[in-house]
């Protein structure tokens, strides 16, 4: 009886062919792992994880042509949940470990980590674990809801209470409790200390887009704001 389990199937998705040789001659030296396709952009990708025999994981890189890894992440989470993604990436800034943790990496690898660590990176992801390794650096920002991530890029913007209340459709007081909570996770006294906290941790705005894009949704004023408020 033959008990050899069936081999880790990786899909390489990285716009750099000098960066894809590199993960290919990694992996491909183990006998674990089958690579079955590679690609320059997400547009290329997307018909071998549509085929019936799919990866079991994506190695992607974050910039590319057309769509980014991150939305292909967001998009493998909502409808191929078994395709586990993978970022390989050379940004180490917390606002891009925050952006992949979002959109449903299951792997943050710098790519100027050793092979050893990659190879069992793509282990642990294909066993169904997580890796991320600068985890610690967007902790404290994950500790905020989203109202307040909504509220504290506003702020950081330099909007006042009563602008914020306007753009996200809630009440002056609801504003003024959402920033109490937000300077008390950040450690901040300021909507300048706000700002320096979200410039320093690289947070973006596209980080924020998704979250933003819900605050433009019609919702009524938020008087009775204590019903409201995060937990």
């Amino acid at each position: 009886m033959n008990d050899t389990k069936a081999p880790i199937r990786l899909v390489l998705v990285d716009d750099h062919p000098l960066i894809r040789q590199g993960l290919r001659d990694l992996l491909q030296a183990r006998h674990h792992f089958e690579i079955v396709a590679e690609a320059g952009s997400v547009a290329e990708a997307r018909p071998h994880l549509e085929q019936p025999l799919a990866p079991d994981v994506v190695l992607l890189d974050i910039e590319m042509p057309g769509q980014t890894g991150l939305e292909l992440c967001h998009e493998l989470h909502e409808r191929r949940p078994e395709i586990r993604p993978l970022i390989v990436t050379m940004h180490d800034r917390p606002g891009y470990v925050r952006a992949a943790l979002y959109a449903g990496a299951r792997a943050y690898v710098l790519k100027d980590r050793p092979a050893a660590f990659v190879v069992s990176a793509v282990e642990a992801v294909a066993a169904g674990e997580m890796v991320f390794p600068h985890i610690e650096f967007a902790l404290l920002w994950d500790k905020l809801t989203r109202r307040e991530r909504q509220v504290a890029w506003l702020l950081a913007q330099d909007f006042k209470n009563v602008q914020v209340a306007a753009r996200l459709g809630i009440g002056d007081r609801a504003v003024e409790a959402y920033r109490a909570n937000i300077y008390k996770k950040l450690g901040a006294h300021s909507a300048m200390g706000i700002a320096d906290y979200i410039r320093r941790d690289g947070i973006t705005e596209r980080d924020l887009t998704r979250a933003l894009r819900d605050s433009e949704r019609p919702s009524r004023p938020d008087d009775d704001f204590t019903r409201r408020l995060p937990d």
